[in-house]
């Protein structure tokens, strides 16, 4: 029998970890309510007991858990977080639900701060900042003003303020290589912009925190119907 405490835990992954997967945690307001499980001499999991902590029965309705995607495109740092906690998935058949379970957590979301040079920073999560160019940050902003969603189809009538917004952060000057982006971005049929810029978004949140977090801040959506940021727009700061 092998028993897992919120203090065990937090010795078998590094701080950056700990930030990557629990952001906004604190030790000090933990229950440190234990998971105990019974160990096979193969170090497999036979049994798990009951977890007594209620870790989520208050959440709120939340957008469907995203597919399984390759993770080729993160950066070191963040495979490398991914690997550590893959290996305590591997070494005491755990599911990051009982991580959480174990550490008396539950996923906390953070205020997130437009400030007035447009950087995205996550006030709870140690102010950190979520980078992007300024044509997939254009197109992340838009969505966030627009909490009901939009579909790829409808970009082209959204025009005249997506381009507002480019102007904005970009600096540039050059208007007609402005509106060429702007006509990338718009016309989903002959262009694979869009996609891409939403994917770079998503990949710039998937690399400050994990995707249980990182998928409320992202555009995201089914094929055809509109997409949208799931983030409840009472925890958007605009400077």
């Amino acid at each position: 029998m092998e028993k897992l405490s919120a203090a065990k835990i937090i010795s078998l992954l590094s701080a950056d970890a700990m930030r990557y997967f629990f952001p906004g945690y604190s030790a000090m307001e933990s229950d440190f309510h234990e998971i105990r499980f019974r160990i096979h001499d193969s170090g497999k999991v036979a049994h798990r007991a009951e977890i007594t902590h209620d870790y989520l029965s208050e959440d709120k309705a939340a957008p469907a858990a995203p597919a399984a995607e390759s993770e080729c495109d993160l950066d070191p740092k963040t495979k490398a977080m991914l690997d550590e906690i893959e290996a305590i998935k591997v070494k005491y058949g755990i599911t990051i639900e009982e991580l959480e379970a174990v550490l008396s957590y539950r996923v906390k979301l953070s205020h997130l701060r437009i400030t007035h040079h447009k950087e995205i920073i996550l006030d709870d999560f140690d102010h950190r900042e979520v980078k992007m160019d300024a044509l997939t940050k254009s197109i992340f902003l838009l969505y966030l003003k627009h909490p009901e969603g939009i579909r790829y189809k409808e970009l082209c009538d959204h025009r005249s303020e997506l381009e507002e917004i480019y102007l904005s952060i970009s600096g540039r000057s050059d208007m007609d290589s402005i509106r060429k982006s702007i006509d990338d971005l718009t016309d989903p049929i002959t262009s694979n912009s869009i996609n891409e810029k939403v994917s770079r978004a998503k990949k710039a949140f998937r690399e400050v925190v994990d995707v249980r977090i990182a998928r409320f801040y992202y555009i995201d959506g089914r094929q055809g119907a509109a997409k949208r940021i799931a983030l409840d727009r009472s925890l958007v700061i605009w400077e």
